[in-house]
């Protein structure tokens, strides 16, 4: 039988700003793959057994999405870790709902990013994940934003 894994999303978007700069300065790409390896590393620890899908763009503008055994802990992980660095105000962490074929914010329930704005971004981006995403999820037809 297979494993059921969730899809976890975390985004970054940081206005440019001289406060703001001075810690999360513009085309810091090594900033992003420390981050990747920090949250894979922080999601392992909690028992997620979490691959990373991919991450585009530098540490202020920032995807990154992985593939978990257990999205509960995950994102409680995600949002520890980001906690304890002072950064959860500049992140966003969405999961995957699949029945509704759009991402729910974990900590806005209410908030969601649909999955053809998410695509559209990532395929932008990062065609790998748009090709890891239409081969793993089972998805008919994602929803449209309503008018």
């Amino acid at each position: 039988m297979q494993e059921t894994r969730s899809i976890v999303v975390v985004i970054i978007k940081v206005n440019h700003h001289p406060s703001v700069e001075q810690f999360l300065p513009p085309n810091n790409w090594i900033g992003t793959t420390l981050l990747a390896d920090l949250l894979a590393a922080k999601m392992q620890e909690a028992g997620c057994q979490p691959q990373l899908i991919g991450y585009s763009g530098p540490l202020n503008d920032l995807v990154v999405s992985f593939s978990v055994s257990n999205r509960l802990a995950a994102l409680s992980a995600v949002k520890t870790t980001l906690e304890s660095r002072f950064l959860l105000v500049y992140f966003r962490i969405y999961y995957l709902c699949e029945s509704e074929g759009v991402l729910r914010s974990f900590l806005n329930p209410g908030e969601v990013l649909f999955l053809n704005d998410y695509l559209t971004e990532i395929n932008r981006r990062t065609p790998d994940i748009l090709a890891f995403l239409e081969k793993n999820i089972a998805l008919v037809q994602p929803p449209t934003k309503p008018e």
